[in-house]
Parts: C-alpha cells; structure tokens; sequence
C-alpha cells in the first residue's frame, strides 16, 4: 500500500500517546463504553457481537457534528467513499465498489444499498435526512443472504428515533454561514395504553457554496428540503405488534456546481436543478405464532419523482465577450435535463426461530420507472426521448446457525432470486431479460470471554442488462466505436466473493474497544462505468463494462477508548487496494482505444482515516474535535485523472441548560480545497479544447449554531 502521510502518522501517534496517558485514569474510575445494537440484520445483535466489519453514528454524533444530510456524517466511516453528481452526494462507494452517478440508462440497483425504516430508499438517498435518526449502521461487504443484489457491496441502514411511551417533544433550530438554516419538530406519546406515535417535520435551507457571476447571485446552488415522518406502533397483544412508516421528502435544490476555472465561482446562464419529491409507507408485522416461532412480514411503496437539469456548457453566451481569450473560438448554448418518475413495492416475510438459530423468507420487489430526456445544443441540434423500465424480483432465502461447542458456531445461509426486466423507449429500443442470481454466506464465530473471532465466506450477484443509451445510439456512432462497442452492449452478471476475518475485543475492563476485519473480494465480470467521446458523430456515450474481472482486499481498524468518564476518544483506519485486470477503454488524450491492465478503481482511496476525541468540562459543557482525512483516487477509467487527497479538522462544543441544548459546530475548519466528484473532457475554448480536470467542489468552512428545546 501506499506510504501513509506524515501527517496521518502524527496524527495516531498523538492520540495513542495520550490515550496511554490516560489509562491510569481509566483503571482509576473504571468506565466502560456504552453498548451499541445493530438493527440492520436478521436480529438485533450488540455491535461487539455482530460478525461483519459494521460501523455505527449515534444520534449525538450526527448532533455534535451539526450534520443535516446523511452526507456531512459520512467521512467517519473507513472505506466508505461517495460521488455527488448532483446537489447532494448519493453514489456510494463501500470497499471501492459502487455507482459514480446516473443518467440515461436505468441503474435501478444501486451496488450500496440505503434503507430507511424498513423502507428501501434505493436511488432516492438524496432523501436522506438525518432530523430524527437514532442511529446510522453501515454494514461493508455482500451481503448475500439478508439483502442480496440490494446490498451487493454492503448496506447503510438509517433508523429513526421510535415512538416513546411518555409524551415528549422536541423543537429545533438551527442557522449558520452560507445561508444555512433549519428548523423541527418531534413530538411522541401514548395514544392509548397499546398505542404509540411519532411525529416528525423539519424543514432545512441554505444558499450552498457557489457564487454565480454571471446572474450575480449566491444562490444558484441552493438546497430547500422539507421532511414529514409519521410513526405508529400498535401492540395488539403480547403475541401480535404493528408498526406503521409514512415519509414523504420534497426538496428544491439548485444545481450550479461546475466551473471551466475550477473554483465556486461559475458563468452559467441557465443554472440546473435537482428537485426530489418522495412518498413512502411501509406496514410491519411480528407475530409470535408459537413459544419457538415468530412471523415477521413488512411490506412497504414508494413513488417518487427526480427533476434533475444542468448548464450542460457551464457558460453564458456573452462569455467571450468579456474574455478575450476565446475570441477566436465559441462556446455550445446547451442544457441537459433528466426527470424521473419511479415506483417502487416491496414484500418481505420470514419465519424465525426465539433461539435466532433458524430464518426462512421470501422476498418480492417491484420497481417502475419512467424516463423523459432532452438535450438541446446550438453546436449539435435538439434531442428527446421517453422510455420505460420495470424489473420484477423474486427471492427465497434461509439461514440456520449450528453450535459446533459452547464457545464456537456455524451460520450458513443461501438465497436465490429471480430477476426479470423490460425496456423500451422512443428510439424503438426495445429489450427484456430474465436470469438467476445466487447469494449466501458461511460464517465461523468463536467467542470467549471479551473477544469474538470471526471467519466468513460470502456471495453476492448484481443482475446484468443492456446498456440502453450505447444500444440506442449504436447506429449513430462512426465506425470504428461501432466496432468497439460491439461487445458492450449489455453488460453481464456480477459476481462478488468476498473472504474476510474479524477481531472485536474489549480491553481494559470494557473500556476500549477493537473492531478490526481483513477482508479480499473477488470481482468476477466487475460492471465499471465508463465514458467515450465519438467526436466524429458528437457522442458522448456512457456505459457498463463488465469485460474485466477485478479485486479488491484491505483492511478495517476501529478503536473507541473511554480513558475515564470525562474523556473518550475514537480512531478509525480504512486500507484499500484495488485492481482491475483488463478493461479496453477510448482514451481522451491519446485520442485511441488503450488497455487499463492493473489499474486502481474509481473512487478507491489506499488510505482512509478519521480520529478525535470528546472531553466533557463538567456535566452541561463538551468540547468534541475531529481529524479526518483520504487518500487520492481515481474518479474514471477514460482518462488518469484523480481527486486529491485531503485532511480536514472539525469541532463543536455542546451546552446542555435545563430542557435546552445548544451546539455550536464547525466543519472544515481549516477550509481546505477538496472534490466529491469529477470530470475529465475538453470544454474550455480559451485553451483550443485541451482536456482536462474538472471537479466539483466539496462544501468548504462552514459554522453554525443549533438549539433544541425538550419538554
């Protein structure tokens, strides 16, 4: 792996020595690390106990961080990486596997996926907020059995804060630089003596970071988000509980984020949006049928619609006008536009035994979705198109854990799906496809004392498909990438195999903890996405590739130490080499189609870290302050562009006076530069159309002050 920086290594070294200065406190007043339940899998299973590399947020970590959107809580979590594309960052990357972004063809499945109270958000994440979440679980790897293809690479579960028995509410604000402000409220309570609820409303704005020079605005990359949840949990007797789930996200957002300079100041005419609106709703049920059998069932609809536009030329028609640079050559007038409208059913039932050795379930998914594209240009002419998709899955899955002795077991699971889907669209493009996907895992723990050792084995398949834009505009293409994308496409099956061992241990009567988990993935028909630039037909053409066979191994350490009950302190390491065999691609600047052999993968850091501590001056004042920071990676396999790597500090301080709190946070304190996503092509005139980075910038110092008010 690559060298680590040195600022990395100071940075761990520091935090080991004085967590060492601390241990005689701790040995003084004994403290020990409050427990953590994952929620996410078949059971809920104590976070030291679970036998996956899984990482927690709690509640008053997304508080102390002032975070809003699932994406400002992000960094802390090893090898876990994101892409924007948009107004908020929704393309996940667990272990460097994941999607980059969306545009025509229909990436339905996303390798990473996102649940939210037993509703599967799928590529709606954007609707993401964080108002109201207890806790965020991130499981990394397969998850063969329990999710299957909806969690190829691993799953980020959100769970909200449940109903309460007592009467309880909560108002919040919040306000900050850049125009942020926020503004809750949750209220909870019996509604009778087998009744509960939850009521949850926020709405959440700000200017965002770019300033918009030609329109002489602020807020061309704005975000305006409202969040509405309703919760109810009705127990109907000591053997039958409901829970119900309504959601519904609506939120406007500006997108403005790309500039031929490189920094927030853009020349846009025609700023684009990435406007969200989400409903969903989900039943659950548990039924103890017997003393050794429950039923679980849960069905859960969402419908949601995604108007998502951009400059597709970043300037204004007058651009050259004021600069004398691109005199001699002129910028396309061109806007891109994508809208979405999808649905999307799911029913889920299982039977498992109170022993939690045995689960049997069937899985059904359901999911529509209807595209309207258009492309206007002056340089290359208008263009529209509709289409439609639908997929159907089917799935039966089971697991059943042997006791080999007391202290070790076996988990053995399988799960079958079939997948089944349908395109057509207004270019007469018109294809189905049906095949079998196959996931499982076999799972050796070995438990004594304070410390589980874990050995797993574990399979996911991502259905394949065709790559509907390259299809449809097959006939377009000048001959030479026609022969080219001869073999691209569809896209086949891909298969995930992935080895892993873990250690989780506490030390110091259960005042640190240890996660840590080496783990190796087997890629096999790896689907990558691509891009290439027909200049002669004035193409740009994205793509799946699924040619090569890839690899992916590292490692994963998380420590938490409560030297005493004043003082805590975390550190989390990310180690991730990755590989690709083989892939052809079209090659901008050598303007030829090239071989990338034993090429990183996109959005794949070798390094990841995150490490700080907690320190609470007495019972009502905390100070929290966090070092994070990544490596530099790749963002494509069309070019060898990269993102830069970054160091970031952040830190708050909360005061608790009676009922009110108050957090005043920073993140990015040092406002250093740093991208969340990238493109590489020729779009400047003023250099003679020479290829180059672009990237779009991740948000920079940003402050703010909340408050809460319980009663």
């Amino acid at each position: 792996m690559r060298q680590i920086s040195s600022y990395l290594l100071t940075l761990v070294t520091t935090i080991i020595f004085s967590a060492h200065s601390a241990f005689t406190l701790a040995q003084q007043s004994n403290p020990s690390i409050e427990e953590i339940v994952i929620t996410a899998d078949f059971f809920n299973t104590p976070l030291m106990q679970s036998a996956n590399s899984v990482s927690a947020i709690s509640s008053g970590a997304i508080q102390m961080r002032g975070a809003q959107h699932l994406e400002e809580a992000f960094s802390s979590i090893p090898n876990l990486n994101w892409s924007s594309a948009g107004s908020r960052s929704r393309f996940i990357q667990l272990r460097g596997i994941g999607d980059l972004e969306q545009f025509q063809d229909p990436k339905y499945y996303p390798s990473v996926g996102i649940n939210l109270d037993n509703i599967e958000l799928g590529s709606n994440a954007a609707a993401a907020s964080l108002f109201g979440v207890e806790q965020i679980e991130v499981l990394r790897g397969p998850q063969g059995t329990r999710y299957g293809s909806s969690g190829h690479a691993g799953l980020i579960n959100l769970k909200t804060i449940p109903p309460t028995d007592e009467f309880n509410t909560t108002l919040s604000t919040g306000f900050g630089n850049y125009g942020q402000r926020n503004l809750g409220l949750s209220t909870s309570g019996a509604l009778n003596n087998n009744l509960l609820g939850r009521l949850t409303l926020q709405q959440n704005q700000g200017n965002g970071f770019v300033q918009n020079r030609f329109l002489n605005i602020n807020d061309s990359n704005a975000y305006g988000e409202q969040n509405f949840r309703g919760m109810l949990d009705w127990q109907v007797s000591d053997d039958l509980s409901f829970a119900f789930n309504l959601i519904h996200f609506n939120s406007e957002n500006g997108y403005d984020a790309w500039s031929l300079d490189n920094i927030r100041d853009t020349q846009s005419d025609q700023p684009g949006k990435d406007e969200n609106e989400l409903y969903a709703a989900s039943i659950s049920s548990i039924w103890s049928i017997s003393d050794n059998y429950e039923l679980t069932a849960s069905y859960s609809l969402n419908d949601s619609n995604n108007d998502y536009a951009y400059d597709a030329d970043w300037v204004n028609n007058s651009f050259c006008n004021t600069d004398p640079a691109c005199t001699a050559f002129d910028f396309d007038q061109a806007s891109e536009g994508f809208v979405r409208d999808s649905k999307q059913n799911v029913l889920d039932v299982r039977l498992n035994s109170v022993n939690e050795k045995l689960v049997a379930g069937f899985y059904v998914k359901k999911t529509d979705e209807e595209l309207a594209y258009q492309y206007n240009s002056v340089f290359f002419g208008n263009f529209a198109s509709n289409s439609d998709y639908s997929a159907l899955r089917y799935a039966l899955y089971g697991q059943y854990q042997f006791s080999l002795s007391d202290n070790l077991t076996l988990t053995a699971g399988l799960r079958f799906e079939r997948y089944s889907d349908d395109y057509s669209d207004t270019n007469l493009f018109v294809t189905d496809s049906k095949e079998n996907l196959w996931g499982g895992e076999i799972r050796l723990e070995y438990c004594i004392n304070d410390t589980l050792l874990y050995a797993g084995l574990t399979q996911s398949e991502k259905p394949g498909g065709v790559n509907t834009s390259t299809s449809a505009n097959a006939i377009w293409m000048s001959a030479p990438f026609q022969a080219f994308t001869a073999d691209k496409l569809r896209f086949e099956t891909e298969t995930l195999l992935n080895k892993e061992v873990g250690l989780k241990r506490y030390f110091f009567n259960d005042a640190l903890s240890l996660r840590a988990a080496l783990f190796h993935t087997d890629r096999d028909q790896a689907q990558l996405e691509s891009w290439m630039w027909d200049a002669g037909a004035g193409l740009w053409i994205g793509y799946l590739d699924s040619n090569s066979d890839a690899s992916n191994y590292g490692a994963e350490i998380e420590v938490n130490y409560q030297a005493n009950s004043d003082l805590g302190y975390f550190l989390s390491l990310g180690f991730l080499e990755t590989e690709i065999n083989n892939l052809s691609v079209f090659d901008l600047d050598a303007n030829a189609f090239v071989s990338r052999n034993d090429r990183d993968q996109a959005k794949a850091p070798s390094w990841q870290y995150a490490v700080g501590g907690e320190y609470s001056f007495n019972s009502n004042l905390k100070l929290k302050v966090e070092l994070e920071g990544r490596d530099q990676s790749y963002y494509g396999y069309y070019h060898d562009g990269q993102l830069d790597g970054y160091n970031q500090m952040h830190a708050s301080i909360n005061y608790q006076l009676g009922d009110v709190e108050l957090t005043l946070w920073a993140r990015n304190l040092t406002d250093e530069d740093y991208s969340v996503h990238g493109l590489y092509f020729a779009a400047d005139a003023r250099n003679g159309w020479q290829n180059e980075i672009y990237q779009q910038a991740g948000a920079p110092r940003t402050f703010g002050l909340n408050a809460t008010y319980s009663f």
